[in-house]
């Protein structure tokens, strides 16, 4: 999945915008892919926007686009009931 996403950005099929992915991207390297014996319950890189946006990659052909009168229509917007 990451090296699929990795080849899509250096294609070009995929432009990166967000600040925090590109710092988040540029920070991962293959050594974190390796498996090691340390304690899991100790690493704490995630990388929780690149693994986002690589799932969301992957998902890309699985997605529809809604159609002008689907059906659907937004609800009116409500008030939560706690006043500022």
């Amino acid at each position: 999945m990451l090296f699929e996403f990795k080849q899509a950005v250096e294609d070009g099929f995929l432009e990166l915008s967000d600040p925090d992915l590109i710092a988040e991207v540029k920070s991962y390297t293959r050594d974190d892919l390796m498996d090691r014996d340390e304690d899991p319950r100790l690493v704490t890189r995630h990388f929780d926007l690149l693994m986002a946006a690589a799932i969301a990659w992957q998902m890309r052909n699985h997605a529809e686009v809604k159609k002008e009168g689907d059906g659907y229509q937004q609800g009116a917007y409500e008030r939560s009931g706690l006043d500022a």
